[in-house]
């Protein structure tokens, strides 16, 4: 999700507005695909994309990949800001935010008689839209099912527990800092 898009699209024309949003949109969906994940849909300047179908390389895997592409994608925005400065001038740089969970879910075809969709649905769906909503501009906010999952690879630090729209207990949080290899070579 992209953080004060709403301001953003106030202060470009429209024309100007399509093209970055698309040039955005399919440098993250080129990304995503790259690390195997499922383009469930796009939903004005967010996407949702999720791992483990069609085909799951397993849940530790899945997560990793998930965690990889995020990271992939904050260092995709910087590539694509500075082209961006580069091609129209100095523009109010855009700030991402993501959020992950692990979980099972609902995937298939859901819809009416005239018209389905691939998709993916259940409490945990919902679980990593509310983190997302939680994270800080440029920050990747994990549950703790991820976290456990991903601990060995990747640099983590705690945000504590957040009780999430919804929800009726609190998740415990983490925010993802990068893979363990690259915060040791820094």
């Amino acid at each position: 999700d992209i953080v004060h898009f709403t301001e953003l699209t106030d202060s470009m024309d429209a024309g100007s507005l399509t093209q970055r949003l698309n040039e955005y949109l399919d440098a993250m969906a080129k990304i995503a695909l790259a690390h195997g994940g499922t383009i469930d849909k796009y939903m004005g300047d967010s996407i949702l994309i999720f791992f483990g179908a069609p085909e799951s390389h397993g849940e530790k895997e899945d997560a990793e990949r998930a965690l990889r592409m995020a990271l992939a994608m904050q260092q995709g925005l910087a590539e694509l800001q500075h082209i961006w400065d580069e091609r129209y001038g100095l523009l109010q740089p855009l700030s991402v935010r993501m959020g992950i969970n692990s979980g099972y879910c609902a995937v298939g075809s859901f819809g009416s008689q005239d018209r389905l969709e691939y998709t993916v649905i259940g409490s945990q769906v919902n679980i990593a839209k509310r983190l997302e909503e939680a994270a800080a501009p440029d920050t990747i906010i994990i549950s703790q099912s991820t976290y456990i999952l991903i601990k060995d690879l990747f640099a983590c630090r705690s945000r504590g527990t957040l009780q999430l729209k919804g929800l009726a207990y609190p998740i415990r949080t983490w925010e993802a800092l990068g893979s363990q290899r690259e915060i040791t070579d820094q």
